[in-house]
């Protein structure tokens, strides 16, 4: 089923109008948590201009953020387990 979060923290997730679901009956996946790791970098940013020569050296090691929490208003898919009372959220529907 689909839903959409209605609030980030705590998260708070509507589906249709009569069923609102609070974060003790929500479990996530990786996808939609946020999630970083360190990177190792040792590259230089291109030149894009013809009549300056201008770059940019990057160098050691640096966060990249690979997924982001979930924000309110975004679109979700759920699955209900079994028994009715949990839902998994699998990922965001992306427009």
């Amino acid at each position: 089923m689909f839903g959409i979060v209605t609030k980030a923290e705590p998260l708070t997730i509507m589906v249709d109008q009569r069923l609102i679901i609070d974060q003790s009956k929500i479990t996530l996946c990786s996808s939609v948590v946020e999630r970083s790791v360190k990177e190792t970098f040792n590259m230089s940013t291109e030149n894009t201009s013809s009549y300056t020569s201008h770059n940019h050296k990057i160098v050691g090691q640096k966060d990249v953020i690979l997924n982001f929490g979930l924000k309110e208003g975004e679109k979700v898919i759920l699955l209900r387990i079994q028994g009715g009372q949990s839902f998994l959220v699998l990922d965001r529907v992306v427009v």
